[in-house]
């Protein structure tokens, strides 16, 4: 039971600490999260675990260790039966694997795209990528 306490304790810093972490905007996404966000089976609450369990990434890949540079780059996504290639996407791109983190900002920006590309029906869609500070103008 000192463990199972210990462990809550844990996990109820481990949540605090993500929370806090997003609310400054330092949480980055994959291209992988934001693929399932995009799907057809994404639910509000399986993003909320997925922060839950989350690892802020700085300038390391998440998956290879690799470096992370800033550049932008051109993104593949398969959202049900559909392709969408988004292009001109500011991230941070591992040297190494070229995994691409992005930003809250522009995740939310991307998941936009992808749900639009995605309702408009087509089997393959490409799609440039607005600053979400140009998307609102």
């Amino acid at each position: 039971m000192v463990q199972e306490r210990g462990s809550d304790a844990l996990n109820t810093h481990s949540q605090a600490f993500i929370r806090q972490k997003a609310r400054e905007h330092r949480v980055k996404w994959t291209r992988h999260a934001l693929n399932e966000l995009a799907s057809e089976t994404a639910s509000v609450g399986d993003v909320e675990t997925a922060l839950q369990q989350a690892q802020i990434i700085n300038d390391r890949c998440y998956f290879c260790g690799g470096r992370l540079s800033p550049a932008l780059t051109t993104l593949p996504f398969v959202v049900g039966s559909s392709v969408i290639v988004v292009k001109q996407v500011a991230a941070d791109v591992c040297t190494q694997c070229g995994e691409a983190v992005m930003s809250s900002e522009v995740a939310a920006a991307v998941d936009g795209l992808l749900k639009q590309a995605y309702n408009a029906g087509f089997e393959v869609s490409i799609v440039p990528f607005r600053q979400p500070e140009m998307a609102m103008a």
